[in-house]
């Protein structure tokens, strides 16, 4: 990859084959890390980088993040395809960063959401998420809390885990920059289901990890300015969830209707 006065960059290949897909090792130059859309398998297995660097590491497929800090070389999350003509199609795209000039900045966080199961498919979807998750609490903690909890599948936490991370960055990407924070990603981890006995309430608890970086002076409690605009925009994010799964049924109405 070369700098390009487009301000995009553009391919040399040399021996490649036509109608095939390839991945593309890239190295930052002098002074320079890149921070997202790269991994390294090689440094993750010498200890050097946490598993979310992981070259097939999914919610960081998923979310185009590549882990908290920066490598200088690694290998492209996404591929691009060199056509039958020996055109490339396809962007890659990677974030850089000038070492020293930013400080990387992770937090964990969990949105606590109520699960509507009001309606015949409401509960159908309950009985769904129940059966194909594993049950963890122990009988003391159901007789303490009074719920049963359920840690979902990895289906439905890919799912609902990948949804909710979307609709929270939305949400945290305008305050965390009011703050002189630039948002890199937030990455879903565990969503565990809790189950009231008596069937009077359902919630889902949605745990993330949030990453960003910025320029200091000043120092910043990055754990509180996170939570602080979770609790702020909590109404939204509920919001926002509500209308996508409301999308998603007329989407699936439409589909089943038009056969």
């Amino acid at each position: 990859i070369v700098n390009h006065d487009l301000g995009g960059g553009i391919y040399q290949f040399t021996n490649v084959q036509l109608e095939k897909a390839y991945y593309v090792e890239a190295t930052a130059p002098s002074g320079f890390n890149l921070t997202s859309g790269i991994c390294n398998d090689e440094l993750v297995n010498q200890g050097l980088l946490d598993a979310s660097w992981a070259c097939d590491n999914a919610a960081a497929l998923t979310t185009g993040s590549s882990g908290v800090g920066s490598v200088n070389t690694g290998r492209s999350r996404d591929c691009i395809y060199v056509d039958r003509t020996g055109n490339v199609t396809g962007v890659i795209n990677l974030g850089v960063m000038q070492i020293g000039d930013s400080t990387p900045l992770t937090t964990n966080v969990a949105l606590l959401l109520n699960f509507d199961n009001g309606s015949n498919e409401g509960r159908r979807h309950l009985q769904g998420l129940m059966s194909r998750g594993t049950k963890v609490s122990t009988p003391q903690e159901e007789a303490d809390s009074g719920y049963h909890r359920y840690l979902l599948s990895e289906f439905d936490r890919t799912t609902i885990g990948t949804v909710t991370a979307e609709v929270v960055a939305g949400n945290l990407d305008e305050r965390l920059e009011a703050n002189g924070v630039e948002l890199d990603s937030v990455i879903p981890n565990d969503v565990m289901l809790g189950v009231k006995a008596d069937g009077s309430d359902n919630e889902l608890a949605v745990a993330m990890q949030v990453r960003g970086h910025y320029q200091p002076p000043p120092d910043l409690d990055f754990d509180y300015i996170v939570q602080d605009s979770i609790n702020r925009d909590t109404d939204q994010i509920r919001r926002s969830l509500r209308d996508y799964n409301d999308n998603c049924r007329d989407q699936t109405s439409k589909v089943n209707n038009q056969g």
